[in-house]
């Protein structure tokens, strides 16, 4: 059983051969992923966090001020890119960021999508045994949502749970 592990792999593929060469042909595969909805739910948990950081920051800032650091490094950036930072900077303070392996938010939202997981897991040999939906939640960091059982005909989900075998073609 891998429950929120997955989105955190850099290279499935290779995580799932390794699965094949040390699983037995019969073996059930169970993997519990996230969804684009918990995504979403992650959205103000993340908000809060850059929040926190952002105070933690100033305070940081303002404990070390040192008007003749801060001169040389000036200098020694040019003003465009100094001001190209910055706006790169703030742009990533504003715009929510994605979950795991996938930092931007929509290409995240795309690839946590039920089909997604779907299309992922036919394409590294697995044959889907059953997907069971899971709870609706939202991070413990800032829960907005209390834990509520699934809404499956609705497909309002948070998690999803896939039951999976290998294929025939693939057993050696």
């Amino acid at each position: 059983m891998n429950w929120g592990v997955l989105e955190h792999i850099e290279d499935l593929p290779d995580a799932f051969r390794e699965l094949d060469r040390i699983g037995k042909p019969e073996c059930l595969y169970a993997f519990a992923v996230p969804t684009d909805l918990w995504l979403l739910l992650s959205i103000p948990a993340q908000y809060l966090n850059k929040i926190i950081h952002s105070v933690y920051l100033i305070k940081q800032k303002l404990k070390r001020s040192n008007p003749a650091s801060e001169s040389s490094t000036a200098v020694s950036i040019p003003l465009q890119k100094r001001k190209r930072a910055r706006f790169h900077a703030i742009l990533d303070k504003i715009k929510p960021r994605g979950h795991g392996t996938t930092g931007e938010f929509f290409r995240c939202h795309e690839a946590f999508k039920i089909e997604s997981w779907r299309e992922l897991f036919r394409a590294n040999g697995f044959h889907i045994v059953a997907v069971k939906p899971l709870l609706i939640y939202a991070p413990s960091e800032l829960p907005i949502v209390p834990v509520l059982p699934p809404a499956p005909n609705l497909g309002l989900c948070s998690s999803v749970l896939f039951l999976l075998k290998r294929t025939s073609s693939d057993l050696t």
